[in-house]
């Protein structure tokens, strides 16, 4: 099985290698093309439909979306019911935390751990969850807040540094996903943007 998540640049190169070796291509959508402005929306949801909906989902066998919303979105996108009839939801690849949580002793001793997990974009930059962080920093000054995702931008970064705040925020970038059900795990809150 390939599974091709955001790199558009070896969508093609993938595709012809699969079907050549007869492979099937799974291709997940964790985050929907997406801007605060409305004219900008429209032109990135008319591009999802020209190169996702014509040249990328149509070679795929089944497309993983992260959560509901995916879903939503993609059936607000793409109206083929042949690209419709390949959805499935798989909600954050992190099953094992749900489950495996119930397995661990009960520990009531605080963590003073935030985390929000999740790719920082222009349209889901954290600053919301920042500015509500500093107003608990003020009565919990043990708390810290890590943020987990790729930054495609740094403007929440820069927001941080202004604010006084990088002792307390950290910017863990990508990293592998049994080191993002670790810190979950060790959290007392999880925050989603």
């Amino acid at each position: 099985i390939i599974i091709i998540n955001h790199y558009l640049d070896l969508v093609f190169p993938i595709i012809i290698s699969a079907k050549l070796l007869r492979i099937p291509i799974y291709i997940s959508v964790g985050t929907q093309l997406q801007s605060p402005n409305i004219y900008k929306n429209k032109i990135l949801n008319f591009l999802d439909k020209l190169i996702c909906g014509n040249l990328v989902f149509p070679f795929a066998n089944k497309i993983v979306a992260w959560d509901n919303q995916i879903i939503k979105y993609l059936h607000d996108i793409h109206r083929s019911n042949k690209i419709r009839s390949k959805i499935i939801e798989i909600p954050f690849g992190a099953k094992d935390l749900y489950e495996s949580n119930f397995e661990k002793k009960t520990n009531y001793a605080l963590t003073h751990k935030i985390v929000g997990v999740g790719a920082i974009l222009d349209a889901r930059d954290f600053i919301y969850i920042i500015k509500i962080f500093k107003k608990l920093v003020i009565e919990y000054p043990k708390l810290k807040l890590i943020i987990i995702g790729h930054e495609y931008t740094d403007k929440t970064r820069k927001y941080v540094e202004s604010e006084g705040l990088s002792s307390k925020v950290n910017f863990l970038g990508e990293i592998e996903h049994n080191e993002v059900i670790k810190q979950l795990k060790e959290a007392d809150v999880h925050c989603m943007m």
